[in-house]
């Protein structure tokens, strides 16, 4: 416990932190809120914790992968087999 407070004192110090892991249902969670522009992105990052700029970029992330989706497993297995007849 007190190795654990010596680093942080550390890090405070130094201005030093370690990067925030966000999982996937949190990012969707953000995106999708992003997405819905009830609110503004600044808003949205300074009530979730994050930047303005990570927002948009999981906003961006969800819109171009939202297709995907929908598509249905004949074609996305076509696309894969493409895929690895052009890479081998």
């Amino acid at each position: 416990m007190i190795r654990k407070q010596e680093t942080e004192r550390r890090q405070a110090v130094s201005g030093i932190r370690k990067r925030k892991k966000h999982g996937s249902r949190f990012k969707s969670r953000i995106a999708l809120e992003a997405v819905r522009e009830r609110k503004t992105a600044s808003e949205i990052a300074s009530g979730s914790g994050v930047h303005v700029s990570q927002v948009q970029k999981w906003k961006k992330e969800l819109l171009d992968r939202l297709p995907e989706l929908f598509e249905n497993a004949s074609t996305r297995d076509q696309s894969q087999e493409k895929l690895i007849e052009q890479l081998y």
